[in-house]
């Protein structure tokens, strides 16, 4: 059974992403193959590109409220014919986590797959996010479980895997 989106969103600051009264936010819309509305999707805070934090004062520190498992227990909790539409608009959403590093996989032309999962849930779901060789040195040396934020924009969320772009890895000193 998914979590309401609005358990999820209880006691914290709303901001909007691009800092717009809320009478000026971007409306979004999400149409299904038959255009159909589903309204709880166009709604989700995701989509409408708010951040929430207990971190409100000091945007740098601000992580996303809704987690990465309850992105994808989202698109699951809902009819299978709309789940592609449930998916398609978490894309585009900025999103700022502290994950844990799981592993790191090679790729062609010196880059690596690096995969993190949410701190303190089984391995899925996963967030993934490509990387060049060398790009950050810190993950050559980096245990599992070192705790890492993540600063990106989801690309794509598939079954049980975030795939980010656009992205920025933030380690502890």
């Amino acid at each position: 059974m998914a979590i309401p989106l609005s358990k999820l969103f209880e006691n914290f600051h709303v901001t909007n992403r691009k800092d717009k009264s809320p009478s000026q936010k971007n409306k979004s819309s999400v149409k299904g193959d038959n255009n159909v509305v589903n309204q709880s999707i166009i709604n989700s805070p995701v989509v409408n590109n708010i951040n929430v934090s207990q971190h409100a004062n000091d945007p740098k520190l601000k992580l996303t409220k809704i987690t990465p498992l309850a992105i994808v227990e989202d698109i699951d909790s809902r009819p299978p014919m709309q789940q592609t539409t449930a998916a398609k608009a978490y894309r585009g959403q900025h999103v700022r986590w502290r994950l844990e590093f799981r592993a790191a996989s090679p790729l062609l032309d010196g880059k690596h797959m690096i995969t993190f999962r949410q701190i303190g849930e089984p391995i899925v779901p996963s967030v993934t996010c490509v990387i060049r060789t060398g790009e950050y040195p810190q993950l050559n040396i980096a245990p599992r479980g070192t705790k890492i934020v993540v600063d990106g924009t989801i690309r794509s969320v598939e079954g049980y895997t975030i795939r980010l772009e656009n992205f920025v890895l933030e380690f502890d000193e």
